[in-house]
Parts: C-alpha cells; structure tokens; sequence
C-alpha cells in the first residue's frame, strides 16, 4: 500500500509541476465551478424556477437527490479514510473539517455526477424519441444535445484534472472520486424511475410553487 501511495504522490506532483504554465485563473474557475456551494445556489434556483418547466419538474428532484447522495459518501469517505492533503497545496479555502482531507476528491465526484447525470438523461430522451419519423427538428436535436453533452463531459473531465494541477488532490483522490460521481448518477438514474422517487417529485413541486 506504501508504493501506491508513493506513486501515487511522485505522479501528482510531477502533473502539479508540469501544469505550473497554465493560468491559475483558469484552474480557479474550474475550481469554483465544481464546489459545492456554487452547485446547492444553482439547484436552488432550478427549483425556484421549476413549477414553470415541465422538464426541470422532472430533473430537479434528480438533482437533490444526487448531490445529498455525494456530500453524504464523500464526508464519510473522507472522515474514514483521513488521508491529508498534499504539502504544496496552497489558497485553499476551507468550508468544513471533511475538507481539511484529500480522499476522494468531492469536485471530481460532483463534475462527473452532473456530466453523466445529464449523459443518461439525454440518452433516455433520445431512446424515446427514436420511434419518431426523421424531420429535421429532429437531426438538429439530437445534434444539440450530442454537442452540450460533450462540452459537459470536457468541462468534468477539466475539473477533475484541474484538481491535481492546482495541488489540491493526488491523482487517485481524483480517479475515486471519478468513479463515485459516475456511480452516484447511475443510482440515481435508476431510482429516478421508482415509486417513492415519483411521489418525492410530487412533494418537491408543491413545496417550491408554495414558495412562490
């Protein structure tokens, strides 16, 4: 377990050192776009916004469920696994004690729960609509979202890395908590179709139109 870990930490830094020529304003962006706090005002606007779009109706509660899903795995991973942070990490701001711990990383695991969330969502979409004729909607459709999905994916994939490049996390902190996102949108793809997640979805509307 000792070489693995030393490996590991002899491969990050050597990324960390390697990507030293790029802007570091453009890893803190990715950094921000991956946190945590940016991502519970973003879902709370979605559903402030949601009793007016069908659709949102039916991804917000996803959502909810997905981020909940991660804070509770990646804080109880963490909390076990206790692994610090490598030594050159520097600016880092610190919201809880969970984030004084490096393993997995949680905006590695949030990018690519959203990328892969929004992938089995269009691809569901995309399934049900294929008994339709062909039109040109159509085609322009399925190349919209073909289009968003990869920006979606390369946008992850750039967080995820970023995380190492900025020193934050050890390339394995980084592939865990890959992976973790990744699982998280499949279970909640999958349960995004039970029973009780249907009448969750019920409860959510009618409390967010209350709000309104």
């Amino acid at each position: 377990m000792q070489r693995v870990h030393d490996l590991d930490s002899k491969i990050s830094l050597w990324i960390h050192q390697a990507g030293a020529r790029i802007p570091r304003f453009v890893l803190r962006v990715l950094e921000f776009s991956g946190d945590g706090v940016f991502w519970i005002v973003a879902i709370a606007a979605l559903a402030f916004a949601a009793p007016s779009s069908p659709q949102l109706q039916l991804l917000v509660p996803d959502l909810m469920l997905g981020f909940v899903l991660d804070v509770l795995l990646v804080a109880s991973i963490k909390t076990i696994v206790r692994r610090p942070r490598p030594i050159y990490n520097k600016g880092m701001y610190v919201i809880s004690s969970v984030d004084h711990w490096s393993f997995p990383s949680g905006h590695s695991s949030r990018a690519l729960f959203m990328a892969t969330f929004f992938w089995l969502k269009a691809a569901s979409s995309i399934s049900s609509s294929s008994s339709l004729p062909p039109s040109p909607p159509r085609a322009s459709l399925l190349e919209f979202v073909v289009t968003v999905e990869f920006l979606a994916l390369s946008w992850a994939v750039a967080t995820a890395i970023s995380r190492v490049l900025l020193g934050r996390h050890y390339v394995m902190d980084v592939f865990v908590g890959s992976s973790l996102g990744v699982l998280e949108a499949a279970v909640v793809d999958k349960f995004s179709h039970a029973t009780l997640h249907q009448a969750l979805r019920k409860k959510l509307s009618a409390t967010t139109i209350a709000w309104r």
